[in-house]
């Protein structure tokens, strides 16, 4: 299956108090670990939306956000305008313990041209998804009328056949445990 990927690295980290991108986790940055992922599953295109010029991609390009300031669905849409593939792998870069397995199994839910969106006990995970190119004007119209939710989206696509669930097994849940304050990325990486 073809398909590009966007790594959201956006967004303020306010909570956070710092950039999440550049986070580090075994020798490497959040940035660098999600990029090494994403390539094991060789996309054809590598995209990086609102990642900082301190955290550059060597062979990911940039994609600037059309919509300022709505958060990651900018990044998103970004991603789907600038791929020339029928899907879009979408991977937040808050993800520490995110898997080449977990993405591989999502991948598995997709069709030619529909996504997959995961589903963890009836919650959305709308930031690790596969989106695919035709949702592109669905979200550029949402984000003009100032529709950011993301989980908005994921529900739109799936309900105008775009995409379907993909309800997250327990072996793969823990991969979608995300950081977003210092206590989070305690948490999470004490055991790493």
């Amino acid at each position: 299956m073809k398909f590009s990927a966007v790594i959201l690295a956006g967004g303020k980290s306010s909570r956070m108090g710092r950039d999440k991108a550049g986070l580090r986790l075994e020798g490497r940055t959040l940035l660098e670990r999600q990029a090494e992922l994403v390539r094991s599953l060789q996309p054809v295109e590598l995209w990086l939306s609102g990642g900082s010029n301190d955290y550059p991609l060597a062979d990911g390009q940039p994609v600037r956000d059309n919509f300022a300031n709505r958060g990651p669905l900018a990044g998103v849409e970004a991603g789907l305008g600038a791929t020339n593939a029928s899907l879009l792998l979408v991977l937040a870069v808050d993800l520490p313990q995110m898997s080449a397995g977990t993405l591989k199994w999502l991948l598995r839910h997709c069709g030619k041209l529909t996504g997959a969106i995961p589903r963890i006990n009836g919650e959305i995970e709308p930031l690790v998804a596969v989106y695919p190119k035709a949702a592109h004007p669905h979200l550029r119209e949402a984000l003009t009328a100032q529709r950011n939710a993301a989980h908005e989206f994921a529900r739109a696509c799936v309900a105008h056949g775009l995409a379907g669930w993909a309800d997250v097994p327990g072996e793969h849940q823990s991969s979608f445990a995300n950081c977003n304050s210092p206590q989070e990325w305690e948490a999470l990486t004490k055991h790493a």
